[in-house]
């Protein structure tokens, strides 16, 4: 499920999806951080909750950059065979549906769907199926998307919100660069994600990794502002959202400065490694609402 949170990314053709998490209320901030031995009670009530949204917002951003391949499809072809088909719709694959219509001919601008219909299984697994759609815009010239999610539900979690982008063809994958405006509701609450940033997709992984992003993570009444460097996401190697490399760090008025850092065996753990004030680094284990 994890791999696909970037969802769509992981078909022959198009694909998206996004996904968050939330927080909850705070006590008082203490003034000094712990010691190498002290463990995940140390935290503060507030804390614990920023430390939860946070994971749950990079598992969000990793699900969009799906889309990264939802959109490669269009620049497969030449821009002037590309116009010569695009008179009327094109549609590749089936989870999603993606369609694209041409809406202005020069320079060359698509409009594009992504279609889940009322439920199907986007890695043939029925452990991950999804529903929902999305539609944007997408200029393969200047390799500019843009697009809007209209409830994206993908194993009871729904997204939503919108992202701009420029896109980049790599010899891994795809990468994505520019600003995110979504929100995610699940079981246990809902939380946005806003702020810009670059992301890759390798579809032969199934893996997104959050090089930067630089923003605001919001939940139950709390807003954090968030950095996240080289934070990678794959589900399909871990079978969890939980990442297993990279740092985010995450300031805000009742929180000390709290960075997370994960390793390998944090989506099997839930184990990561936590810094209050620049203080040394101790194990913790993320909350429940941060596991999937």
């Amino acid at each position: 499920m994890k791999r696909f949170c970037h969802l769509l990314s992981v078909l022959s053709i198009p694909l998206l999806a996004v996904t968050l998490l939330g927080g909850c209320p705070q006590a008082p901030v203490p003034t000094s951080g712990p010691t190498d031995a002290a463990r995940v009670t140390d935290l503060t009530a507030g804390e614990t909750a920023s430390v939860a949204a946070a994971v749950r917002a990079a598992e969000s951003l990793s699900q969009t950059a799906g889309t990264a391949l939802a959109i490669a499809r269009a620049d497969e072809l030449p821009l002037g065979q590309a116009k010569a088909f695009a008179a009327k719709p094109m549609t590749f694959g089936s989870c999603p549906a993606v369609t694209l219509t041409m809406s202005e001919q020069d320079p060359l601008v698509y409009d594009l769907t992504l279609d889940f219909g009322t439920g199907c299984a986007p890695f043939a697994s029925s452990d991950y199926t999804c529903s929902g759609t999305a539609a944007g815009l997408l200029n393969p010239d200047t390799k500019r998307v843009t697009l809007q999610f209209a409830d994206l539900t993908c194993n009871d979690k729904t997204l939503a919100g919108s992202v701009g982008v420029t896109y980049e063809r790599t010899d891994g994958g795809i990468g994505l660069t520019g600003t995110w405006n979504v929100s995610y509701t699940d079981g246990t609450g809902s939380l946005g994600v806003t702020g810009n940033g670059t992301l890759s997709y390798d579809p032969a992984a199934t893996a997104t990794t959050v090089s930067s992003f630089a923003g605001t993570i919001s939940a139950a009444g709390q807003t954090w502002t968030a950095a996240m460097s080289d934070v990678l996401v794959s589900f399909r190697t871990d079978g969890s959202l939980i990442p297993s490399a990279g740092e985010i760090t995450l300031t805000g008025e009742s929180i000390r400065s709290i960075t997370i850092r994960f390793d390998p065996a944090s989506p099997t753990t839930g184990i990561v490694r936590v810094s209050l004030n620049d203080g040394p680094f101790f194990k913790a284990t993320l909350p429940t609402s941060a596991s999937l």
